[in-house]
């Protein structure tokens, strides 16, 4: 499933769907890591890997605003879910290839959502934040 996932191309449509499968795959990795990381490492990318899923999901129903935050949220958790894929990395959790894979598709997110955060600024011209 990871690499049919890294193969697709990103496009706005589906980044909810890559969140998704993103948060499974990140589901499975954890799931072999020790359980001495419980409280550390495998909650925070259980909990980094949803909020992604969560924040950019339904956004389209919200003010601007609040799509705003919520994509903004999203790209945080995003950032903190490749620093989550580095530290399984270093730690000798997950190999190179699973980290390439997580990795890529992480880039593509956040790529994506930067891109319809910047089309939003661009859009918004009265959006006071920006």
């Amino acid at each position: 499933m990871l690499k049919e996932l890294s193969a697709l191309k990103m496009t706005t449509l589906n980044i909810v769907e890559f969140a998704q499968h993103f948060k499974v795959e990140m589901e499975k990795i954890v799931a072999k890591l020790p359980q001495y990381e419980k409280y550390n490492l495998i909650d925070q990318a259980i909990r980094a890997s949803e909020s992604i899923y969560s924040n950019k999901k339904d956004y389209e129903k919200l003010t601007t605003l609040q799509a705003f935050d919520h994509l903004n949220i999203s790209l945080g958790s995003c950032a903190e879910c490749m620093a989550i894929i580095d530290s399984c990395y270093s730690l000798s959790y997950i190999t190179i290839e699973e980290f390439d894979t997580l990795n890529g598709i992480a880039e593509s997110i956040y790529k994506e959502l930067v891109h319809v955060l910047n089309r939003m600024k661009r859009e918004e011209t009265d959006y006071a934040c920006c």
